[in-house]
This record gives structure tokens, sequence and C-alpha cells, in this order.
């Protein structure tokens, strides 16, 4: 199965947005044909998202952080 097949297709345009932004293409590339992948590659684009995430001194997330949060569980639910 590829590492992109049993999500959304809001959340796989996330992912590939997050690794385009930290990866470059390259990094889009492995992750289009990336199948089956490791707990460290997905933990690896757990780390890419997560940076994308802002907290607000209160401890609130800001902008969209809520969800690529979701898009973090869901990678964390399916692939560790």
């Amino acid at each position: 199965m590829l590492f992109l097949e049993p999500f959304a297709a809001a959340q796989r345009d996330r992912i590939r947005a997050s690794v385009r932004a930290h990866a470059g293409p390259d990094g889009v590339a492995d992750l289009e044909s990336r199948v089956d992948p490791d707990t460290a590659y997905a933990e690896w684009i757990i780390d890419l998202l997560g940076a994308n995430v802002h907290v607000r001194p209160d401890g609130t997330p800001e902008g969209d952080a809520d969800d690529i949060i979701s898009v973090i569980d869901a990678v964390t639910e399916r692939w560790t």
C-alpha cells in the first residue's frame, strides 16, 4: 500500500505540501512512491507536519494548527 493511499484528499494535500516545503521535490517524489513505510518514515512525516504547527503563548493552536494536528493523528494511527 502506498503511504498516501489511506488518507483523504485534503490530508494527502497537506502531507505533500509539508514534504515539499521541507524536503523539496525529491522528497515529494519519494513520498508518492513510498510503499508500506516503516515507522521511522512515518515519524519523519509527523515531524515535518509538526514544524507547521504554531501555538499561541497561552497554548491554544493558531491558524490551521487544528487541521495539521488531525493529519498528524491520522498518520500516527495508520503508520506507527
